[in-house]
């Protein structure tokens, strides 16, 4: 039998001894956790730092703004999300119903997949650039209507 320290067991034995202090609510389940994982979890989550340690975050108007996203890794995300569902519409699906004879085979060498994951590309595509275009007009015409407002 092995009776040497695993890297984990001085966490849990940390947080077990921390656990045992009378002004934890939830004490024994910190001190019977076996997985190491769980306990370091019940340290961070269920067990809060008492509030003279926690540090208070003030918030204020001057701060940075955070960082729009980039135009570009948007329109990356939103082509790569269409192809990867015209993908599975056009193949996976496809070949589901041709499994399931819902759908006929093809004769070999006219395969229509390639062609249909075209389609439903462009169709998804065009459907996100509509769907934002539209998101941008009521923006842009909401934003207009509160600075009527704030006009008055």
């Amino acid at each position: 039998m092995y009776l040497g320290r695993t890297r984990f067991q001085s966490v849990s034995d940390s947080v077990a001894a921390e656990a045992a202090t009378p002004r934890r609510r939830f004490a024994h389940l910190a001190s019977e956790s076996y997985i190491p994982i769980a306990a370091i979890f019940l340290r961070w989550a269920v067990f809060p730092r008492p509030m003279n340690e926690q540090s208070i975050e003030i918030s204020s108007d001057e701060g940075p703004s955070p960082c729009k996203p980039k135009t570009t890794t948007v329109l990356a995300l939103l082509t790569l999300a269409a192809l990867t569902f015209s993908y599975l519409g056009a193949y996976a699906v496809a070949g589901a119903l041709v499994d399931s004879d819902v759908l006929p085979h093809w004769v070999p060498g006219h395969d229509p997949r390639p062609r249909w994951m075209a389609c439903l590309f462009a169709a998804l595509l065009g459907a996100s650039l509509l769907v934002s275009t539209v998101a941008r007009f009521l923006s842009r015409r909401q934003l207009n209507r509160i600075d009527a407002m704030a006009e008055e």
